[in-house]
């Protein structure tokens, strides 16, 4: 939404996504409105469906390093 809402503040009349980006630095340009979307660092993130506890990941003896 950040991105979306920066684009129509920003844009000038008539430019196009892509000019505007370009104009901002291309997706590096972005990174302030969207670097919050790459951080999955709270156990929220980690639930399955249906299950009242934290994500876990059933290893067998075989499979551990």
């Amino acid at each position: 939404m950040a991105l979306v809402q920066a684009f129509v503040g920003e844009r000038s009349a008539g430019e196009r996504f892509d000019q505007w980006l370009a104009r901002r630095g291309g997706p590096r340009g972005v990174d302030d409105l969207i670097s919050h979307l790459d951080r999955f660092d709270t156990e929220e993130y980690f639930v399955d469906d249906d299950e009242t506890g934290p994500f876990s990941v059933p290893v067998g003896d075989s499979e551990r390093m």
